[in-house]
């Protein structure tokens, strides 16, 4: 088994192809976490990101120690706008444990050449419970019902 396996928070892809359209975040009242791969500096095209710095203020960065679990920087790839590559295998990022999540708002991209495996995309540990998972489902749709727990769903 990888040294990098899912953990209490595991990925969040961060990929587009195409054009869409880009505007500035609409709320920012209240957010515990915000992350966005335009809010990296420093990195050169194709290099691994080791933290993905929180714009909320709250210091709640996303963060990975392990060289082989980090997601690459891809610059330019969005009208402009650079991405975070994830591989689909083993890169994730681990963010502080946070008291409480409203409302997750996640903008990401599958390649379409993936296997058809499930894929967790977000989870979060419970305490005494098994990890809660947003994650994809065998018939590729982004969020599984049959997989998703309901302390995910309910809040």
């Amino acid at each position: 088994m990888s040294e990098c396996t899912f953990r209490w928070v595991s990925i969040l892809f961060w990929g587009f192809l195409g054009s869409v359209s880009l505007a500035s975040l609409p709320v920012t009242d209240g957010l515990v976490l915000h992350i966005a791969a335009d809010g990296l500096s420093g990195y050169s095209d194709g290099q691994a990101v080791s933290m993905w710095p929180d714009l909320s203020g709250n210091e709640n960065h996303a963060f990975q120690n392990a060289v082989q679990c980090r997601p690459l920087y891809r610059a330019n790839v969005v009208n402009g706008k650079p991405v975070l590559r994830f591989d689909g295998d083993d890169d994730y990022f681990e963010f502080p444990e946070l008291a409480s999540v409203g409302t997750v708002f996640i903008v990401l991209r599958e390649d379409p050449l993936a296997t058809h495996n499930w894929r967790p995309f977000l989870s979060y540990a419970v305490p005494g419970n098994e990890p809660a998972y947003w994650h994809r489902g065998e018939d590729r749709t982004f969020w599984s019902a049959q997989w998703g727990q309901a302390v995910v769903y309910n809040g």
